[in-house]
Order: structure tokens, then sequence, then C-alpha cells
């Protein structure tokens, strides 16, 4: 499993929820798209669980453009775009 740091001292990691964001923490996603060259493949088309949200720029990005924090079983966890994601239909 993969371990995820942050190394910016003004990026800001999020754990909780927060009101206007794109997605819940303990939401259900499926990877829908991985157009970073620098992601791993294995997470597309995978269903995982969000567990953060960065701001690099929290002035500027705070509520509404972070990069999502997703875990996968199995991958361990891996940023996306929120475009990168859908929510988990429950049947």
């Amino acid at each position: 499993m993969t371990s995820f740091t942050i190394d910016e001292d003004d990026a800001m990691l999020v754990r909780e929820n927060l009101s206007g964001a794109p997605f819940a923490i303990g939401s259900m996603v499926d990877v829908v798209r991985c157009r970073d060259e620098s992601g791993d493949e294995r997470f597309c088309g995978q269903r995982g669980t969000v567990t953060g949200l960065l701001y690099d720029d929290p002035v500027a990005q705070v509520p509404f453009e972070p990069l999502v924090l997703v875990r996968v079983d199995g991958l361990g966890e891996e940023l996306f775009f929120p475009s990168e994601l859908q929510r988990t239909v429950r049947a």
C-alpha cells in the first residue's frame, strides 16, 4: 500500500467536510478518468473512498477547487481532480 505525504508549506490537507466542497469525506467515488500522467493508472476504473481534500493555494481554492484524496483498497491513496471522479450510485 502506498503512503501520501505533503511537502508544500502552504498546502492544506483537510480531512473533514467543508461546505461547498465537491465531495464529502467518506463519500464513495468511481475513478472515471486519469488524465494526469503523474498519476497511477491502476486507480482508473476503481472504486474508492474520499479521505481528504488538498488545497495547494487555500486562500484562492477553498472550498471549491481541491484535489481529492481517494483511498482504494489494495492500492492505497492517490490525488484526483474532481472531474476525474464520479459519485458512486448505490443500488
